[in-house]
């Protein structure tokens, strides 16, 4: 027999204390940091699952709108995180259902793709996610990194009211950068604080113009010798601005045994440092799915310079809505998208 399901918003009122239960129970946090995790991080959208019987919810998540970068263009993007579910209804299938729901429900909000950090893949394989980038790590000694220098730029503490202009300069870094985000407050948060460890913000600037950026996270040191100092948030925009975080992080080394961040691969600073003082490693990879064809299709970019068109054949159970035949043509680094008839020969010619 299966049990009823109904997938519906959060309402805080009634489901603060058991949503953060959930989220407790699911990544081994306390409880009352769960609570103001779902309260006060912005941008998001808190959705829970009711069995039939129950009294509260066995199932939350987030959805996070935001843009995803592919070809330097973003792409609109529902960013899934929180996921949990009762100890006592995993194995249901409750999972499935709330992954399916949120889906359709971003569908229907016009969302091209959905990209998401897994703890386990097989339950969001069934929904349709597959691997399709990996977020990487990278640790170095700050004293074998001495000796770039670089002088032209300023370095000047940067706080949540710098926000927009950061982010213009962040764009700029992203685009060029597959897979990287276009991002909102939610990840801007983050960015400033780290897991419950504020940031401190370093721009690197000519007058206005934002050319490279740091965030410092400050920890408890450790008792002893030097420190480990993670960093939130590090990207840069030209040469200059590389050379100069080289010589700020290697102004650190008095004082720090390890700088730990992350980013693409290749990282633009392994390119500035003189010796092979990077170790790297795939920290995650994230899952993709294609949640609406056409604009998954229409919204990236392409290669500047190519005209061209392929036919597809696209069978999605999940999301019926994109079965289908479509022609895709590339223009100079714009698409469009046409959905053609079961009948169309030219479009079985393609496939």
């Amino acid at each position: 027999m299966t049990t009823k399901l109904k997938y519906r918003e959060f309402e805080a009122s009634r489901d603060l204390e058991r949503v953060g239960f959930l989220i407790s129970q699911a990544f081994g946090v306390e409880e009352e940091g769960c609570r103001k995790w779902i309260l006060e991080a912005r941008g998001k959208q808190v959705r829970v699952v009711d069995r039939a019987g129950s009294s509260a919810p066995d199932a939350c998540l987030f959805l996070i709108p935001m843009g995803q970068f592919f070809g330097s263009r973003s792409v609109s993007m529902m960013g899934i995180a929180g996921v949990a579910v009762a100890p006592d209804a995993r194995g249901s299938g409750i999972a499935t259902h709330m992954m399916a729901e949120s889906l359709r429900e971003a569908r229907a909000g016009g969302i091209a793709i959905s990209t998401l950090f897994p703890a386990t893949q097989p339950v969001y394989r069934k929904v349709g996610y597959e691997q399709s980038g990996a977020l990487w790590q990278y640790s170095l000694d700050p004293s074998r990194i001495r000796g770039v220098k670089e002088t032209e730029l300023q370095i000047v503490a940067q706080t949540k009211a710098d926000q927009p202009r950061l982010n213009d300069a962040y764009r700029q870094f992203a685009a060029l950068r597959d897979g990287c985000l276009d991002r909102t407050d939610y990840i801007w948060d983050r960015v400033h604080v780290s897991r419950g460890h504020p940031a401190n913000g370093w721009a690197f600037m000519d007058g206005e113009s934002v050319e490279g950026c740091v965030f410092t996270v400050r920890k408890s040191e450790e008792a002893g010798g030097k420190r480990v100092l993670p960093i939130s948030d590090m990207w840069m925009n030209t040469p200059r601005a590389a050379r100069r975080v080289v010589g700020f992080l290697a102004d650190h080394a008095s004082v720090v045994r390890e700088i730990v961040f992350h980013g693409p691969n290749p990282h633009p600073l392994l390119l500035t440092i003189q010796e092979q003082a990077a170790a790297s490693r795939i920290k995650d990879y994230w899952m993709t799915r294609i949640v609406d064809v056409s604009r998954a299709l229409e919204q990236r970019g392409y290669p500047a310079g190519i005209t061209t068109s392929v036919h597809l054949e696209v069978v999605d159970d999940l999301l019926t809505e994109n079965s289908g035949l479509y022609r895709l043509s590339v223009d100079d680094g714009a698409a469009r998208v046409e959905r053609l008839t079961p009948g169309a020969q030219a479009a079985r010619e393609g496939c």
